[in-house]
């Protein structure tokens, strides 16, 4: 009976901890300090093709690719950003652009 109790003792304050450590890592704050330099790149879409409009060195740069491409797979990769589809369904009958800066 006594070990059992000495069990407990040891047990229960060891659970306690570790879920008000899983309590603490699911809140708090995030500061951000600096800037953003450039504006994000301007993504167009239609039915047969996506244009993609990006500011650099003082102009606008558009890049056109069909839509047929980024269906098999393609990715569209330019100096600012690389997008790309991700299926939401197993009909793969609906998409999301997936947009990631460099």
């Amino acid at each position: 009976m006594q070990t059992f109790t000495r069990f407990i003792s040891v047990i229960v304050p060891l659970i306690s901890v570790s879920c008000f450590s899983a309590l603490a890592a699911n809140s708090g704050v995030i500061h951000f300090r600096g800037e953003i330099v450039d504006p994000p790149c301007d993504y167009q879409p239609s039915s047969t093709k996506m244009s993609v409009s990006c500011y650099r060195d003082g102009g606008n740069h558009v890049q056109v690719v069909p839509i047929k491409t980024l269906i098999r797979g393609q990715q569209i990769v330019n100096e600012k950003s690389t997008a790309r589809l991700q299926w939401v369904n197993k009909e793969e009958n609906a998409a999301v652009l997936i947009v990631e800066y460099k």
